[in-house]
């Protein structure tokens, strides 16, 4: 699944709050692993024969489980299904009726006789359930054609459970055979092959069949009004299905799709592993996708205009994806402990592929700014990739299990240093454990087996302990011995079992023209440790770990030549950012300045990048003037940064008109970043209207109405909350609304005069049906931050059955009692402190009345 996150910047707020809250994940590292539920049968087919009744949003039919015994007889069958009407459980092949208890989570069947090894029973549940999590009916909006239709399920992490009575268990995989009934003129996809098409009156039966098991959360349907544009791939079928207005929208869309097939087989050696591979583009999908077996679900937003590429097109969302099919749907983690074997990979293939077609440069680049969530994750918390304590499920779906997962494999295949054994392994992983649960501890031994190396340091410190590396790399060139002393020194906080890391480093020693004089792998296994590399001359720079194998930060201590030498000349565009990142040390020093901005407009974005921040961190003369060469830098990552750093300088008219061109940039990701950081430059109703303009642009994922809005939260006030109000009404985008309402209560913050307006604008979103915008809404509401948006937020969550708002609403009602708590306190001090003024004025008084005493006493003769 691709797009999960969003706690960290709740729990840095909780931080700087000081909050009396334990509101963190993993914040206890120690704990035993909860006991797990015994798995007592096989389950064999999961065969569910249903009708979406979309205007109750509901679904009602028959669930068949076909389960084998296991070696130990089993007494019970358990089968989960969570808040449904269970109307009667049959056996079904008799028809016999069974006893059962039903206790709202769990239907649990006696067998009687127990069930032995080598024999099957097939036990059908008849149900009808409206569903609050797992099944999603996309409601009537203004937005799409009237009467518009559409329901698809989503079954990660645990939600099958909740629309279909199943098995549904990460260790026991299953053949599934769905048949789906839905009014005439909306088309149903599920897994597997399509075995018929069944008119009935005013309905149509669906008919689909997958013969390959998989792990019953990734079971899936949709049904919706889809056009279905067709094609082939290698004989396979491969299919996208879009809805009619984005008809036009899909084939550039979903192209690479075909790319990513080719490199998949070509290059990685992985044959496809199903019937057909179908990806389909749905409404009002949170994340970015989920990869259901042959059947991918995207995020509608996944379709742009030709005009969005490439800065927003949907290559990564799609090989992602794709990726799953071998990586979490052939082999699935065992447990949500492990679910880096199915994050991390899928990942690491984004920057396999994105080096395959765009050059190293890029795919590292990449896993840079990804590498960065984790840094920042860490900040609230630290935990191992492989761990049992986390509270539910969806507290594993963060960066440590997603970038940090992906840069381990890096590292792995850094380690092995030979692409041709690291592929082996992959395809030996898929190979030797297809259609089984897994463990980390099998990936080990897989890459142990086909690279003969010892892998249990490799593994422990990487898997099974929280942290990341920082190294700091000196180089000392000592002429009258001929030779380079290299040093390495481990910094980061070894606390909370972090440890000291053994680490490979390749060493590229170079001369004034970048040419290599000699390339050396050493292996660092201390906190401190010294190379000494003999040499006839001096190189002109050393390059560390030029390929970024090692996850974490690589300094590289350069002296002002050295990193001026690598910045012209570096080998990869990692050694060139190294570079500037010593160059950026170097306060006041205006050739420094100088050479940064004369930095090509051909190298690398993450280069223009880098060189931007640096430069506005050195504090030399006409810093807006050298940071404005960028302006026009042909990529458009490197023109957001320019406006994101425009923003951190104090205001002057070159930034400030630097800033308003940006905001109308061709490249949309530019537009948000010069949006996001106005508000630094501008302020009042000015500020607000070209703002409010610049949030009707449209855009992919709406990055560009978002960031506007966002902005104009920041910037507060009556004006800001009239803007922000103005777009949380239906015939929004959900992404549109929940930024406006989160806007809406920034606008309010601090000001108790405006709190009634935020909240009457936010409150009825409380009730939508899409939890984005349920989300926005508490977010809001969390902003505004009085008394009645704290009991608006608990009515809510009485009746919320979406898990995700669930937790955002529980934490933001801890945030908001811990700020009424410290008002309170705050309160409690002004009164005491007014106390005290009054018995000092009390004392005063007294004194002065004394004192008059006094003096008339010694006035009398």
């Amino acid at each position: 699944m691709s797009g999960r996150g969003g706690r960290l910047a709740l729990a840095l707020a909780l931080a700087l709050l000081g909050a009396d809250v334990d509101a963190k994940p993993f914040s206890d590292l120690d704990r035993l692993p909860g006991v797990a539920r015994s798995r007592t049968v096989d389950l064999v087919t999961t065969r569910f024969d249903v009708t979406l009744d979309f205007d109750a949003a509901a679904i009602a039919g028959t669930s068949t489980l076909v389960v084998a015994g296991l070696p130990r007889p089993a007494r019970v069958l358990e089968i989960d299904a969570v808040a449904m009407e269970i109307r009667g459980v049959r056996d079904a092949d008799s028809g016999a009726a069974l006893k059962y208890d039903y206790d709202g989570e769990r239907i649990t069947v006696p067998l009687d006789p127990p069930l032995k090894e080598g024999l099957r029973r097939s036990v059908t549940i008849d149900y009808r359930a409206r569903p609050t999590a797992g099944l999603f009916f996309v409601r009537p909006s203004p937005r799409r054609p009237k009467g518009h239709r559409e329901a698809w399920t989503q079954g990660e992490e645990e939600d099958t459970r909740r629309w279909l009575p199943s098995i549904d268990r990460l260790d026991d995989f299953g053949t599934v055979e769905a048949t789906v009934t839905v009014p005439r003129g909306l088309k149903v996809l599920a897994n597997g092959r399509l075995i018929a098409e069944e008119p009935q009156g005013d309905q149509v039966r669906w008919r689909w069949r997958q013969d390959i098991p998989h792990a019953t959360y990734l079971t899936f349907v949709a049904a919706g009004p889809f056009e279905v544009l067709r094609d082939t791939w290698r004989e396979l079928p491969v299919s996208f299905w879009v809805l009619p207005w984005q008809r036009g929208q899909a084939a550039h869309s979903l192209a690479p799709t075909f790319a990513a097939l080719d490199f998949f087989a070509d290059v990685m050696g992985l044959r496809y592993p199903w019937d057909k591979y179908d990806q389909i583009a749905v409404s009002d999908y949170p994340m970015g996708g989920m990869e259901n077996t042959s059947a991918t679900l995207l995020n509608g937003d996944a379709l742009h205009d030709k005009d969005a590429e490439p800065d927003y097109a949907s290559t990564d969302l799609i090989v992602h994806e794709l990726a799953h099919q071998w990586f979490g749907d052939v082999v699935t983690c065992r447990s949500w402990a492990h679910a880096w074997l199915n994050e991390g990979f899928a990942s690491y293939a984004e920057a396999l592929f994105r080096e395959h077609q765009d050059g190293v440069d890029e795919a590292t680049a990449r896993f840079l700014a990804e590498l960065a969530s984790v840094a920042d994750e860490q900040t609230a918390y630290r935990r191992p990739i492989v761990t049992s304590a986390y509270d539910e499920p969806k507290d594993m779906f963060d960066a440590h299990s997603y970038a940090k997962g992906a840069w381990v494999l890096h590292a792995l295949r850094g380690w092995i240093a030979d692409d041709a054994v690291f592929y082996r392994g992959l395809r030996e992983w898929v190979t030797r454990h297809a259609h089984q649960p897994v463990e980390s501890a099998q990936l080990q031994r897989v890459f142990e087996d086909v690279s003969g190396a010892d892998l249990e340091r490799f593994f422990t410190q990487w898997l099974l302990r929280p942290g990341l590396p920082e190294v700091e790399v000196g180089l000392d060139w000592r002429a009258e011995a001929g030779a380079l002393a290299v040093s390495f020194r481990q910094t980061q906080p070894r606390e909370g079992g972090v440890p000291s890391y053994v680490l490979p480093m390749d060493l590229r020693l170079a001369d004034d023209a970048g040419g290599a004089i000699l390339t050396q792998r050493v292996w660092i296994d201390r906190a401190e440790q010294q190379i000494i590399v003999p040499m006839l001359e001096r190189p002109a720079f050393v390059e560390v770990d030029p390929r970024g194998w090692t996850p974490g930060t690589v300094r590289v201590l350069y002296g002002r030549e050295d990193a001026l030498a690598a910045l012209a000349h570096g080998g990869t565009a990692l050694s060139r950012r190294r570079a500037i990142l010593a160059l950026a040390e170097m306060r006041g020093d205006q050739g420094v300045a100088e050479a940064l901005a004369a930095a090509p407009a051909a190298d690398h974005w993450g280069v223009a990048q880098d060189a931007i921040e640096a430069i506005a961190n050195l504090g030399v003369e006409d810093t807006t003037a050298l940071l404005l060469r960028f302006e026009h830098h042909p990529a458009p990552r490197a023109r957001a940064a320019l406006a994101k750093t425009l923003g951190t300088l104090p205001p002057d008219a070159a930034g400030t008109a630097a800033l308003e061109r940006l905001l109308i940039d061709p490249a949309q990701r530019v537009v948000a970043a010069a949006a996001r950081a106005y508000p630094a430059v501008a302020t009042g109703s000015g500020a607000v209207k070209r703002l409010a303009k610049v949030a009707r642009r449209g855009s992919p994922w709406e990055v560009v109405a978002m960031a506007a809005l966002s902005a104009i939260g920041k910037l507060g006030g009556e004006d800001a909350l009239e803007a922000a109000a103005a777009r949380v009404g239906t015939k929004e985008h959900p992404r549109v609304r929940a930024a406006a309402l989160e806007a809406v209560g920034h606008a309010a913050h601090g000001r108790p005069k405006l709190a009634p307006a935020a909240r009457r604008a936010i409150a009825s979103s409380l009730d939508d049906p899409t939890a984005g915008v349920r989300l926005g809404a508490i977010a809001g509401l969390e902003q505004v931050g009085d008394a009645a948006a704290l009991d608006l937020i608990r009515k809510r969550l009485a009746r919320e059955g979406s898990a995700e708002v669930r937790g955002r609403g529980a934490t933001a009602v801890e945030v908001l009692r811990a700020l009424q708590r410290d008002a309170c306190s705050v309160g409690r001090l002004e009164q005491r402190l007014d106390d005290v003024d009054q018995e000092q004025s009390a004392t005063r008084d007294a004194l002065e009345r004394l004192q008059r005493r006094l003096e008339a006493i010694e006035s009398r003769p």
